[in-house]
């Protein structure tokens, strides 16, 4: 984040990895100070996109955490 000067960074979610990984991670480049996330395959390939799509959205944006990501992937 230091390397960025000052400017917004945005994490790369990288290879597939199991859910709660995802999240779990997402939580601690957030903590580390990153803006926001570009996750794919992730996402787009996940058997349930939309609530794929809204679980990190309510981590970046409410502060939720794994369990609440969770909870929401399960709805």
């Amino acid at each position: 984040m230091e390397a960025a000067g000052g400017r917004p960074v945005l994490a790369r979610g990288g290879g597939r990895m199991p859910e709660e990984t995802v999240f779990e991670r997402t939580l601690e480049i957030l903590r580390q100070g990153a803006s926001g996330i570009v996750y794919g395959r992730n996402i787009i390939q996940h058997p349930k996109p939309r609530q794929m799509t809204q679980a990190p959205m309510a981590v970046v944006h409410r502060g939720a955490g794994v369990d609440e990501a969770m909870a929401i992937l399960r709805a």
